[in-house]
This record gives C-alpha cells, structure tokens and sequence, in this order.
C-alpha cells in the first residue's frame, strides 16, 4: 500500500488525479457528479 499523500488546499491537479487513478486503478468521472449529487440530495462545491 502507498504511504498517505498530503492533502493541499486550492483548486485541483488533473496530473495528481491522474497519477492517483494510475496507482489505484480507478477511474473518475467528475461530469457525472452533479447527476450523483441531484440523485442522492447531496450539496458539492
């Protein structure tokens, strides 16, 4: 298992997403949030 990442502040890295989706094997799909949060009741952002 990797060791924890820090977390930072700010807007978001697309390369850091991109190395952590390489490194776990997961895909991310942030066009379908707002259907995710419209679905669940959730507030985002």
């Amino acid at each position: 298992m990797a060791p924890p990442r820090p977390v930072r502040a700010g807007e978001p890295d697309p390369a850091a997403i991109a190395s952590l989706a390489d490194e776990y094997g997961i895909e991310f799909d942030f066009e379908g949030v707002p259907a995710l949060c419209a679905r669940f009741g959730l507030m985002f952002g």
